[in-house]
């Protein structure tokens, strides 16, 4: 039928019959129907019907009209536009226009030659669309009396269009094989699911993202829809036709599903699919169709059934955006990319081939969960399952060698190399030793070079509201496993921070849980489980195996007290076990008794007890504390902290505080080490692991956030404002401050002092000591050398001096344990010794504290807070992606600093000889700290030069190798405890071998016991060194001389500022200048002078103890004219004195308070003793008793030249030779020779403050073993005992005898004594 109607005018006559003469309403009826034949017949006649040629049967009308209807509605998506360029040339409109002459021309009826010449570009869209090939070319060919000339053109016309048909279908095909290659780029080893979960997007952001990029807009598919509607009305567009050929493949029961549909009410809610279900309708191949119930609707639309009085309000046009072209009129579409349910479903495919770890779980925890029901509109309760996931530790270890490949040395064959090279490398290590045999020596260094040494790290944080622990493992990095920077740099041509690279941490275990001990114990059994399987080595892709080593703890305090069993707070926070009010002497410090206690240590330490064995696999986070009173007996007597025959005596009170003495913060066992104690570390691969006792990166900060909280109430208003100013600019409001912002701020407030030059010289040797110290800490690994270690050592010295030169007595703005606390302690007693053998930049915590920003990050952008169990498998999985793709500002920001921090100069360390001699245990403490740079000599690392004590540490003067060929120890070889020792040893070999140190007086040491104190000559002026030994060693007594002033031992602290969190029983008191020697009494007026005595007694004690029921106290003179006029000083006859029970000093509870004492306070109680107790009448169990200070013999054997004063005497016949009477009686001896400094009177103060607490608690001992004596020797002899009774007795008149120096000390301190 396609030669009956040639003509296009025709053609598009036949189509637009239907609708000829008709209504808007009609034409939208007949819309999807043929609409009458024979009405459109007779309007195809009246329009094109004149003349015999073109007459038409109505068999051929009807043929050639369902011909070109089929052609018209099955033409080609892509040409469209040709389309409707045709319907709109050969439209009625077009044919109305023309003149009869030019209609006679056109053939209606079979070839029209006039469209083919005349229109033939038109003509020929619509024969392209005819399937059958013989009849387009039977349509080409159709007219016979052609010109040789239009012929030729024709052929031409249509070889040209064929030709561009042709390239523009290669193009075309050219342009889905680039989309299509675009398309298996984005999924090529699932790059599109990387990209997907791997930068901070959630799939909901990505799904909006990609429809952006993909779809037109919403607006744009708006006016593209009216636009087709508009067409489809008018009818130059045939509207889509979804139905397709349903009616004739359908099979279902047609009457009955149209007599239902009409049967129901207008309005009805119909489920459309739900009654296709029920008549059974399926495709044609059998099976169900998704959209059944939108055909079955639309057949219905067809049969003219009315489905629209069913809709409840007027159907919304349904917008449909398209996909977005390439290019104008392009069929090609963009590169679609996967949906999300798609890179969902690879995702799950990958996890489940183990591409990407998510763990499994572990620790399952139930909670309650609140939940609003919709339904009742209530609140109710649910119960929920939360588990941790962990990866195994041998996962963990592959993927840390997996992703170090690129660092790593390459395999070498060690039984290739000579001894020349194994002695070079070893050498190169820092580990040669020249006793070794060649083959220890290979295998040796075998074993170096194929051991990693892992560091675990462990911190919690709040994620969606609730706390979150977290376990990461990284790597140290080690020149004798991974290459250098410059290694690197030769064999990729790169520069790239090796160090930073290799220790990038890997996740081991995320949980939720809170931040106390008893959670997050319940994760240690399964940390512990993984321990036996670092004796597997693991393998790298060329084969070679790596052995693994547990060497470090690393992490803030709190994390550090937790793995190894500390207390967090009170006076023993620090793993060394120091107390923590001891801080600001750097001697005490340096002298504490194992400062670097292993894991086995502390389990040894644990185990020896009874109880604390007994109690050591428990559960609980603190077993210790919960003893009994019989089992602190026991615990303290098998220790021989507290000796049997006083134990029975003592309260619980006073055993827990002996328990806290003996344990020194030891609370439980390590937590690797539970519920298991007595397991050998060598079993669980634990020998190795040690703890730092610092961490730099939160001890820098919070220390100089400190420092510039304090300084501006110590230096000028000016300085004080630019301080403020640079503070306020650098840190503004940010809510976090890193570490970063606070190292930042102190190079450019030093920058900025520097400019000003108003600061005083101490302060900017303050803060410059600072900066250089958090240099140090940040360097390399490569940057460590004997040098720097020494210039470590002497910045945290000379930074410790201009501490307590910068802000003496008690800080203004913060509390002394903020200013002389656990953040000083650790970077001054720790770091440098930990520095010998790490790098600090390797054990500082900044790579992990980031996995914690990561994770709120991704939390916040990807987390569905209402399934928490999603929360931690989200961060598994998108941090696994992020890692492999991970771009960090840290090394940005390290070059600000870096490059900053080289503006500061780096000269030689100078130390003023004045301020060595000032302090001089701080001075020797330093000395003990590098003894190995003492030893070579003078002028070898050390000079003096105008006074100053110049130490040779400048890394631009001064070599990085030590002069004997030392070189740094390694962690890999030694540890933080045998380096203790090292120092230990090197010092005492100086000793010996006498070699000259910057100090002016020493103190020698047996153990904890001094046995010599000398005075040196090598910082006095005009000191000519020469290489005689000098005699440290030698027995040698110095002579004793008052008028030298010794260097105060320590600033006592105040207590009443401390965070302390430990109890301490004392008893109230007071400033009072005391008489040391009870039986001089009258002397000592008469030694003192006038101006003495009224500054002894003006001195006010600024004591942190004030009693609840304290009245007003006298002040010193006071006591002393009382006491005088009372006629305490006589002596009664023996003879004529019964002896009794002294009265008893209570105990009284007290309370804390960080000021001074008011005026009333300041004044002594009454010293009034009970008349019975003066007159020896007798109490109510009818025992006498003696009077309360009663005069004592004269001691004649006192050994005058052990005590400088008097009050060292009394007191070490109370409480003995202790240290704490030499440091009262040192005190007294420096307050004598200056009785107006200030400072001295206030240490002085704090001193008799904690004898005090001694004296009160021996007192009331002493009374209770006096009064057992006195009640045996009633019962055996039947009288009381008389002063002659006592005297036979060696024990009870001993007991007697420290009773009374004890009730005369406390009187003349203060102190209010009652009869209990």
């Amino acid at each position: 039928m396609a030669l009956k109607i040639t003509c296009g005018f025709g053609r598009v006559g036949v189509r637009d019959s239907k609708v000829l003469g008709l209504s808007q309403e009609e034409r939208q009826a007949t819309k999807y129907s043929q609409g009458s034949l024979d009405q459109r017949y007779e309007t195809f006649q009246k329009i094109f019907g004149e003349g015999k040629e073109n007459n038409l049967s109505f068999e051929d009308f009807c043929s050639s009209a369902s011909h070109i209807q089929q052609v018209l509605n099955n033409w080609t998506r892509g040409s469209r536009v040709e389309k409707a360029k045709l319907l709109e040339h050969f439209s009625l409109n077009n044919w109305k226009k023309l003149n009869a002459a030019t209609k006679r021309k056109h053939s209606i009826v079979g070839p029209c030659q006039t469209c083919l010449l005349d229109h033939g570009t038109y003509w020929n869209f619509y024969n392209k669309q005819i399937k059958c090939v013989r009849v387009r070319n039977v349509l080409s060919d159709c007219v016979p009396h052609l010109t040789q000339v239009k012929r030729v053109l024709a052929e031409v016309q249509q070889v040209e269009t064929k030709q561009k048909q042709q390239e523009k279908a290669k193009k075309r095909k050219y342009a889905k094989a680039i989309r299509k290659g675009i398309e298996g780029a984005q999924r090529s080893n699932n790059k599109d699911v990387e990209v997907a979960f791997g930068y901070g997007e959630s799939l909901s952001g990505r799904r909006n993202r990609r429809l952006a990029e993909e779809f037109e807009t919403r607006a744009e598919a708006e006016t593209r829809t009216r636009k087709r509607k508009l067409q489809e009305e008018q009818g130059t567009r045939k509207c889509k036709k979804r139905l397709g050929n349903f009616g004739r493949w359908a099979d279902f029961d047609r009457e009955a599903l149209k007599e239902e549909v009409n049967s129901y009410e207008d309005g009805t809610e119909i489920n459309w699919k739900q009654l296709a279900l029920k008549y059974d309708i399926k495709g044609p191949d059998g099976k169900q169709m998704a959209n059944a119930g939108q055909l079955l609707k639309l057949w219905l639309q067809e049969e003219n059934v009315d489905t629209d009085r069913f809709e409840r309000q007027a159907p919304s046009v349904r917008i449909r955006r398209a996909r977005l072209r390439v290019g104008v009129g392009s069929d090609m579409t963009v590169p679609k990319k996967r949906t999300e349910e798609q890179i969902s479903k690879e995702l799950s495919i990958m996890i489940r081939d183990g591409e990407v770890p998510i763990g499994e779980f572990v620790v399952p925890k139930t909670y309650k969960k609140y939940f609003l029901n919709k339904d009742t509109n209530n609140i109710e309760t649910t119960t929920i399952t939360m588990e941790g996931r962990k990866q195994h530790l041998l996962k963990v270890r592959e993927q840390l060698l997996e992703s170090q490949q690129p660092f790593m040395r390459e395999a070498r064959n060690y039984d290739l190399l000579t001894r020349e090279q194994i002695q070079q490398r070893l050498m190169e290590l820092g580990e040669y030793n020249e006793e070794e045999t060649e083959q220890s020596m290979r295998k040796r260094l075998k074993s170096i070079e194929g051991t990693r040494h892992l560091v675990p790290w462990e911190d919690g944080a709040t994620l969606a509201n609730h706390g979150y622990i977290v376990y990461v493992v990284t790597t140290l990095y080690d020149p004798a496993i991974h290459l250098t920077d410059e290694e690197y740099y030769q064999k990729y041509n790169l520069r790239l921070s090796v160090q930073s690279a290799v220790e990038q941490p890997r996740i081991y275990i995320i949980a939720r849980s809170k931040s106390s001990d008893a959670e997050q114990l319940l994760y240690s059994e399964t940390r512990r489980d993984d321990l036996p399987s670092l004796a597997v080595p693991v393998t790298a892709p060329d084969g070679r195996e790596y052995r693994d080593i547990l060497r470090f703890c690393k992490g803030d305090c709190p994390s550090r007290q937790f793995e190894m069993g500390q207390q967090r707070g009170g006076f023993h926070p620090c793993l060394c076990a120091v107390d923590i009010r001891e801080v600001h002497s750097f001697f005490t410090c340096t002298h504490v008794e194992n400062p670097a206690q292993s894991m086995e240590d502390r389990q040894k330490f644990i185990l020896d007890g009874p109880i604390t064995s007994q109690k050591a696999s428990s559960s609980l986070p603190d077993p210790f504390s919960q003893m009994t009173k019989e089992e602190m007996k026991d615990e303290l007597t098998s220790r021989g902290a507290v000796p049997y025959e006083t134990v029975d005596t003592m309260t619980k009170h006073d055993l827990q505080q002996e328990m806290k003495k003996m344990l020194r913060g030891i609370k439980r066992m390590p937590a690797l080490l539970q519920p298991n104690p007595t397991q050998d570390l060598t079993e669980l691969n634990l020998q190795h692991l040690e703890a730092p006792a610092c961490e730099s990166m939160h001890d820098l900060y919070n220390h100089t956030k400190n420092i510039l909280e304090e300084l501006p109430a110590h230096v000028s208003r000016e300085v004080a404002e630019t301080i403020q100013t640079v503070k306020t600019t650098i840190l503004g409001n940010k809510d976090t401050v890193r570490a970063v912002d606070m190292r930042w701020l102190l190079l450019v407030l030093i920058k900025e002092l520097e400019k000003q030059g108003q600061a005083e010289e101490k302060v900017m040797t303050l803060l410059s000591t600072l900066a250089e110290m958090q240099r140090l800490c940040y360097a390399a690994a490569e940057d460590r050398n004997m040098t720097s270690i020494f210039r470590m050592q002497n910045t945290m010295f000379l930074h410790h001096l201009m501490l307590r030169e910068c802000f003496p007595g008690n800080p203004k703005n913060i509390t002394r344990r903020k200013l002389w606390g656990q953040y000083m302690h650790s970077l001054r007693d720790h770091t440098p010794v930990i520095f010998r053998v790490a790098p600090i930049s390797s054990l500082l915590a900044e790579n992990e504290e980031r996995q914690f920003g990561t994770f709120k990050r991704i939390t916040k952008a990807s987390a569905n807070y209402a399934n928490a169990g999603h929360i931690i498998t989200n961060i598994f999985v998108r941090s696994h992606f992020q890692s492999k793709n991970a771009g960090s500002t840290s090394g940005q920001q390290s070059n600000k600093i870096s490059e900053t921090a080289k503006l500061l100069p780096q000269h030689r360390t100078r130390i003023p000889v004045a301020l060595m001699k000032k302090h001089p245990r701080d001075a020797q403490a330093h000395c003990e700290r590098v003894p190995d740079f003492l030893l070579p000599g003078y002028d070898i690392h050390w000079h003096i030069e105008e006074e100053v004590v110049v130490f040779h540490d400048a890394p631009s003067q001064d070599t990085p190798s030590h002069p004997t060929g030392q070189t740094p120890h390694h962690f890999r070889s030694t540890s933080i405890k045998q380096e203790h020792e090292y120092l230990q040893q090197t010092w005492e070999r100086c000793l010996q071998e006498g070699v000259p140190m910057p100090i002016s007086r020493i103190w020698v040491y047996e153990g904890q016991h001094l046995a010599k104190r000398m005075t040196t000559p090598f910082l006095d002026t005009g000191h000519v060194f020469t290489g005689q030994k000098y005699p440290y060693m030698e027995d040698i007594s110095e002579p004793e001389n008052p008028q030298v002033e010794e260097e105060q031992l320590t600033d006592e602290p105040d207590y009443g500022e401390m965070e302390e969190t430990e109890d301490e029983e004392v008893i109230r008191m007071d400033r009072v200048d005391p008489e040391p020697e009870l039986e001089q009494l009258e002397d000592e007026t008469e030694i003192m002078k006038p101006d003495e005595q009224a500054a002894a007694s003006q001195v006010v004690f600024r004591t942190p103890l004030k009693a609840i029921n304290g009245g007003p106290c006298q002040s010193p003179s006071d006591i002393r004219s009382r006491t005088e006029r009372r006629g305490l000083a006589s002596c009664l006859s023996p003879e004529s004195t019964p002896v009794s029970t002294p009265p008893r000093t209570p105990m009284r509870e007290v309370e804390r308070t960080t000021g001074n004492f008011d005026d009333e306070s300041t004044k002594c109680s009454s010293l009034t003793t009970p008349t019975s107790a003066r007159s020896g009448s007798v109490n109510l169990q009818g025992i006498m008793t003696p009077p309360a200070t009663p005069c004592p013999v004269k001691n004649k054997s006192r050994d005058e030249s052990k005590w400088r004063t008097k009050l060292g005497t009394a007191l070490a016949v109370v409480l003995g030779d202790v240290p704490l009477v030499h440091q009262a009686d040192k005190m007294k001896s420096k307050l004598k020779t200056a009785p107006k400094d200030k400072r001295l009177k206030a240490e002085y103060d704090t001193c008799i403050a904690r004898i005090s607490c001694h004296l009160s608690r021996q007192l009331g001992e002493d009374r209770r073993e006096f009064a057992g004596w006195e009640k045996d020797f009633l019962v055996s002899m039947g009288r009381l005992p008389t002063v002659s009774d006592v005297s036979c007795n060696e024990e009870a008149t001993a007991q007697e005898k420290r009773i009374r120096y004890a009730e005369h000390l406390l009187r003349h301190f203060g102190i209010n004594l009652h009869k209990a």
